[in-house]
């Protein structure tokens, strides 16, 4: 098998119109099913859309439908499939994605780093002391100043 026969996992996700009405949203997302096995495509995974209040408007919309679909296909058939998704008229955008390959080393790592204790400087653990209602006498700290002046 080459390489522009090799099916690979791709992902696409799209934005259906908030104008369909609620029982024809399947209907919607199993038109972009239809699509992919029309090129050639195997479904992997099928996500049942979910309205959304989107981040900004997009064709004057301000909620839509979001799905997504995991599916393999071959490379030399995205364009294809990318073709008949835009005729469909209830998408008002979609984005097809390779996911990318999890290693072996990100897989043995999926915890967080451990938190270490850093030990803190003495000074910075010191509580400032109360501010003292004494009162000061100006006498006196004239009369310190000179002796460690003069000395």
């Amino acid at each position: 098998m080459d390489e522009i026969t090799k099916p690979f996992s791709y992902e696409i996700a799209y934005l259906l119109s908030p104008n369909i009405e609620t029982e024809h949203v399947l209907t919607a997302a199993g038109d972009v099913t239809k699509a992919i096995e029309s090129v050639g495509g195997t479904i992997q995974y099928v996500a049942e859309p979910k309205r959304r209040k989107l981040a900004f408007p997009i064709k004057k919309a301000e909620q839509a439908y979001f799905g997504y679909t995991d599916f393999m296909v071959p490379a030399s058939k995205i364009l294809l499939l990318k073709k008949g998704i835009e005729l469909q008229k209830n998408i008002l955008r979609y984005l097809v994605v390779k996911p990318e390959k999890v290693s072996r080393r990100s897989k043995e790592r999926t915890y967080a780093r451990p938190f270490v204790k850093r030990e803190v400087h003495p000074t910075y653990t010191k509580k400032p002391e109360a501010h003292s209602e004494e009162k000061i006498d100006i006498g006196e700290i004239d009369k310190r100043l000179d002796e460690i002046l003069n000395k």
